[in-house]
């Protein structure tokens, strides 16, 4: 759907930098996931999900260690990280 008027995007986007919500309006199909995840290849030539999770994966060890930071804190919120990172660290030991 998108391959069609990506043209027409670039130049509207290059010219008047719209804001995001006028063109969602504008492009309907960037809310289809499959549609956006081809014009992301189609722009950068990569695959997104792919991308995100390697990006992910990359930045886990210091996300890791500032959740722990967080969860070794007082409160509910904190309890409930600190069991999450329980149960990632338990899977971890069986891996």
């Amino acid at each position: 759907m998108m391959e069609t008027t990506f043209p027409l995007c670039r130049q509207t986007i290059v010219m008047s930098c719209p804001p995001v919500n006028d063109l969602m309006d504008l492009w309907p199909a960037l809310k289809i996931e499959s549609e956006l995840y081809a014009e992301f290849q189609r722009i950068t030539n990569q695959n997104l999900p792919n991308t995100c999770y390697a990006e992910l994966d990359r930045y886990l060890p210091r996300l890791m260690t500032l959740f722990r930071r967080k969860a070794s804190k007082t409160g509910k919120t904190a309890d409930a990280l600190a069991e999450i990172l329980k149960i990632h660290d338990e899977q971890n030991l069986h891996r």
